[in-house]
């Protein structure tokens, strides 16, 4: 099978999200499994290119080093890529970059499914915690517009 993961974060940053996608990706190839992420560039990632991962160009988020924000519009090739790479279910784990594997899983009428590795709702408070009232009805919107079209 022919896997497509899609990951808001790069993978040389040491968290959980990244060390639970590596690991599942080494354990479904011992399977004869061929999984692809997408993950964002970092400094590090310019020279040091790993094996079945395409790299999205992104940028620091201020204030908060481990976050990256991916500009899926600036990479053309990777499109052209994915296009031509043959894949059979899309896993995003992740919003932004997730919007590139929904968007692949719908043209090509794929199986898609989505895990977030974190209570969203104590993330968007922990961000903005003297907003967090106040937009909480905009990400219950967000995310339920976000994960209508998954199947799982």
């Amino acid at each position: 099978m022919n896997i497509l993961f899609t990951i808001d974060h790069c993978l040389d940053l040491v968290n959980g999200v990244t060390k639970y996608v590596t690991l599942v990706k080494e354990e479904l190839e011992k399977r004869n499994h061929k999984v692809i992420i997408v993950c964002p560039s970092s400094n590090k990632t310019v020279t040091k290119a790993a094996a079945g991962v395409l790299y999205v160009p992104s940028l620091r988020v201020p204030f908060r080093y481990q976050d990256r924000i991916s500009l899926l519009f600036l990479n053309r090739q990777l499109k052209k890529t994915l296009n031509k790479t043959p894949i059979d279910i899309v896993h995003n784990h992740c919003l932004l970059i997730g919007l590139l594997g929904t968007k692949i899983a719908k043209n090509r009428s794929l199986p898609l499914i989505g895990t977030i590795h974190m209570n969203f709702y104590d993330y968007v408070r922990a961000l903005t915690p003297r907003l967090a009232d106040s937009i909480m009805p905009f990400t219950n919107w967000a995310l339920q517009k976000y994960y209508r079209d998954y199947d799982s």
